[in-house]
């Protein structure tokens, strides 16, 4: 825009005081007006600065949007700018390596890998008191009683007799189920029952005795009257009942699987003694008996 003018005739008689200043705009000379923006008095008037220019309070009810350059919000609001930036530039840098700095374990950085054994850097897992209990690996264990699976049967057996390796007075032993427990003193639980033999007409009620370690004080001797003597009852764990055994033909078979009998071993052989809960006169001598429990070592 060029520089111009506009005449103005002053009057011959003065009214009142003009702020005036002259200035030359090309070659001419012009009056400069220098005007104040007031209030609604004489005392409200806006200031302008020589460095800073008209300075303009918005109140609170204005709002500014600021399309470039810089503001400054005052020390208190920078401050809390610069501490969310510092938060944020911390979340930027979260990844494998940094984890996002927080401690599963009081104390510790970070926390072991791998299965890891026992130690400060290890997580430990406390199961709920109304949690099911984790289900390990289990096995079927094969019992041997005088280190065979078979009977005397030397004669029929009458009801509630005890099924073992040998007749007469002392000479019977009690079933033995080994390696039941990982360690001595071992605990684990029964899942499972079975039995098995080699003659189809064999088809009694049994129920198998279990004891944490073995029961010599009781009666063992095949073909006698089943008893448990008082020295042997802090061995007793508990008993499964099966039901009668099924001729499958080639032989007979009874089983139960609705076992959840936990046990706690004095070394790391559980022991049974058989009882047949009703008579039998299909026995034969030396038959092949074959007792196995599912179990699941803890």
């Amino acid at each position: 825009m060029t520089d111009s003018y506009v005449g103005v005739t002053e009057a011959s008689t003065p009214t009142g005081k003009l702020d005036a200043e002259s200035l030359t705009v090309g070659a001419n000379t012009v009056k400069r007006e220098r005007v104040q923006i007031a209030g609604a008095t004489a005392t409200q008037i806006a200031p302008v600065s020589a460095t800073d220019g008209l300075t303009v309070n918005l109140g609170s009810n204005n709002d500014v949007t600021v399309t470039s350059g810089t503001v400054d919000l005052g020390a208190t609001d920078n401050a809390v700018l610069d501490a969310i930036a510092a938060a944020l530039a911390i979340m930027d840098d979260w990844d494998e390596s940094d984890r996002a700095k927080v401690n599963l374990i009081v104390g510790q950085a970070g926390i072991a890998a791998g299965a890891g054994s026992v130690g400060a850097t290890v997580p430990r897992v406390t199961l709920a008191s109304d949690a099911p209990e984790p289900v390990e690996p289990a096995d079927w264990i094969t019992a041997t009683v005088g280190g065979a699976s078979v009977l005397a049967a030397a004669g029929d057996y009458a009801a509630n007799d005890v099924l073992s390796n040998l007749a007469g007075a002392g000479l019977g032993a009690a079933w033995q189920f080994a390696n039941a427990a990982r360690a001595s003193g071992g605990r684990g639980w029964i899942a499972h029952v079975s039995v098995y033999t080699a003659i189809a007409a064999f088809i009694p009620r049994i129920r198998v005795w279990f004891f944490s370690d073995n029961p010599t004080a009781s009666e063992l001797d095949d073909n006698s009257a089943f008893t448990i003597h008082a020295d042997d009852l802090g061995k007793l764990i508990d008993y499964v009942d099966l039901p009668s055994m099924a001729n499958i033909g080639g032989g007979s078979f009874s089983s139960n699987a609705d076992v959840r009998l936990r046990f706690e071993l004095a070394a790391t052989t559980l022991y049974a003694i058989v009882q047949a809960l009703d008579a039998e006169t299909d026995e034969t001598a030396g038959m092949t008996f074959v007792l196995k429990a599912h179990v699941v070592q803890d």
